[in-house]
């Protein structure tokens, strides 16, 4: 799942919604 955010923040529509992503999926991750 690291190379798909790192991907998309090379060149995203939306930096915000990609930042907010990236947080999400990490901790929703590590909750997991």
């Amino acid at each position: 799942f690291a190379t798909a955010p790192a991907a998309l923040a090379n060149c995203p529509p939306f930096p915000s919604v990609i930042s907010m992503l990236c947080m999400a999926v990490p901790k929703g991750i590590s909750v997991e």
